[in-house]
């Protein structure tokens, strides 16, 4: 068991909280920084989501990371600064729909301080961000873990501000003890609450399965990489935890095991009562001229292809996201693919 210090951001978001419970294994004890809300202190929320046993693992730190020195308390800072050995910074705004300024402010600055803090820590062996495969935006083929910088555009401001965050985490290598992880899709299980709510996967398929996208970009025979939240937290965990990493980014994905567009119809499909038909138009083009000819036809398509529209389009984008360096320390998980579909058939169901 580790004993050193470890600061974590974003432990309460649906993909934070599988990834805090992964790394509470590995360490003595953890502390995040959680926001107060209006309704409920930080202390009686990290409760809900861990509960009572785990918080005798747990220190909470009442704070903003878009506020100067994260809207700690003086003593807070001090002491944080001076006994952290290492921080996760996992916290996002994960929304498609935020203009390009509101995901900054969550994406963006949020970096900046937590950077200016991590400058200021002692002590600091390793510094964690967790990014996004999305950085690679409307690139297509292959992707490699050494690669960022691209002028392909992007899909959505999550893709674009987390590419900028990046950048900025990247300009501090030699500087910073920084590793970067980019996790692909992550699918979580929806819960049916504010606490974790429906992701882009989950919503997809759940709409596909009601007949309520009866038309989509890309090809079915296109893989979209999409990895559990355990088997991610898994793996960051067991990265993060190393005392030395042969590599400073990596890929958290399943990669070639990537189910292919029509596998995960077919798991969505596989308990509905209809029949149901999808049209595949390749091109983001040829997509929006059937969409918006189907929904002159159907109206009520038209909010639900409004809805998607952030998050979609990535069809029309595919990709295969290289893991060498994941592989090289990590090896290959047999189960991932089985693990991935049963995941998938529980969350939509």
């Amino acid at each position: 068991m580790n004993k050193e210090s470890i600061f974590i951001t974003g432990s309460l978001g649906s993909f934070g909280r599988v990834l805090t419970e992964e790394l509470m294994k590995n360490y003595e004890f953890v502390n995040l920084l959680v926001r107060t809300k209006a309704d409920s202190q930080p202390v009686d929320r990290v409760k809900t989501v861990f509960g009572d046993v785990a918080m005798h693992k747990i220190r909470v730190f009442q704070g903003d990371l878009r506020e100067e020195d994260l809207g700690l308390s003086r003593t807070d800072y001090q002491y944080l600064t001076e006994e952290t050995t290492h921080i996760l910074h996992a916290a996002a705004s994960t929304r498609f729909d935020l203009t390009i300024s509101e995901a900054r402010d969550s994406n963006v600055k949020t970096v900046e301080n937590i950077l200016a803090f991590a400058e200021n820590c002692k002590q600091l062996k390793k510094l964690g961000f967790v990014s996004t495969a999305f950085v690679a935006g409307k690139r297509k083929g292959v992707i490699h873990e050494n690669e960022l910088e691209h002028n392909d555009g992007f899909l959505n401001t999550y893709e674009e501000s987390k590419y900028e965050a990046e950048k900025i985490i990247q300009s501090k290598k030699g500087k910073l003890p920084v590793v970067i992880f980019r996790p692909s899709l992550v699918a979580t299980t929806f819960k049916g609450d504010d606490s974790n709510p429906i992701n882009a996967v989950v919503l997809g398929l759940k709409l596909i399965r009601k007949g309520l996208l009866p038309i989509l970009p890309g090809k079915d025979t296109d893989r979209l990489d999409i990895i559990t939240a355990a088997n991610a937290a898994t793996k960051i965990s067991e990265l993060f935890f190393k005392d030395r990493n042969s590599h400073d980014v990596y890929h958290i994905v399943s990669s070639l095991e990537s189910p292919t567009v029509r596998d995960l119809i077919n798991i969505a499909l596989k308990t509905s009562n209809q029949k149901i038909q999808v049209k595949f138009c390749g091109d983001v083009v040829s997509f929006n001229e059937e969409v918006e000819k189907i929904t002159k036809l159907n109206p009520d398509l038209a909010m639900v292809y409004q809805k998607v529209n952030s998050f979609m389009p990535e069809l029309a984008f595919p990709k295969i996201f290289d893991d060498h360096n994941v592989l090289d320390e990590l090896g290959k998980d047999p189960n991932s693919l089985k693990n991935l579909k049963e995941s998938i058939a529980t969350a939509i169901t």
